[in-house]
């Protein structure tokens, strides 16, 4: 068995990521207006969530560090209302504990557990989402991310960096992702084999040549073994 370790990207893969983050924006902004009024009477909850689209626009040196990216975006508001900013931790936590709060897809967890009877778990992300938050920290072996790479996916050093991390060989892990040029034409590039989540059946693209196609969850196992 040449695959030792199977790895996840985790947003739109292992659950749905716009529902996440939707939840949590209201969620964050609830906060403000609760704690800090004088930013809440300035927005309303579709002001500032394009408040922090136009400054994530602006600020493309941030985006391998989502986390970092939205506290500056809180630190600029808090200056905007001549506002001291030691409430941006706070804010943040309570946005990101709502962040982690997630619905995986149907199959999801019970593939995972099948999985790891004989394989090593893992995943990389260019997110914020917390292994341990959302509840996997039983299951992987291991998580990396963009924060900690210092470039996302698919930049080929995020997929070397886990493989280091790892002590495996490019051939030994399967990486499985929906994003054909993140994920599978960026693991592909460093020797990864890959599996396409692709649930909505869209045609391949851009010269992505993932290994396997999965419409379902149900197939992982299957398609892990036949490679």
């Amino acid at each position: 068995m040449s695959i030792r370790c199977v790895c996840f990207d985790l947003d739109d893969t292992l659950w749905d990521c716009s529902s996440v983050i939707t939840h949590a924006e209201q969620q964050l902004y609830q906060w403000i207006a609760t704690h800090q009024p004088a930013i809440g009477q300035r927005y309303t909850a579709e002001t500032l969530l394009a408040s922090r689209v136009s400054y994530t626009q602006q600020h493309t040196e941030l985006h391998h560090d989502l986390g970092e990216l939205r506290r500056h975006w809180l630190s600029a508001l808090a200056d905007e209302a001549a506002l001291t900013t030691d409430w941006v931790d706070d804010a943040f936590q309570h946005f990101l504990k709502a962040r982690n709060e997630v619905k995986f897809f149907p199959d999801v967890l019970t593939q995972l557990h099948l999985l790891k009877q004989d394989y090593r778990l893992g995943s990389i992300t260019n997110g914020n989402a917390d292994i341990v938050s959302v509840g996997l920290d039983g299951l992987f072996d291991f998580s990396h991310n963009s924060a900690a790479a210092g470039v996302s996916k698919p930049e080929p050093a995020i997929f070397t960096q886990t493989l280091e991390m790892t002590g495996l060989e490019p051939h030994q892990m399967v990486y499985v992702g929906d994003d054909l040029e993140k994920d599978i034409i960026g693991a592909n590039r460093v020797g990864l084999r890959t599996i396409w989540y692709n649930p909505s059946r869209r045609a391949l693209s851009n010269g992505a040549s993932p290994d396997a196609i999965m419409a379902s969850f149900a197939e992982l196992t299957h398609l892990v073994r036949s490679l």
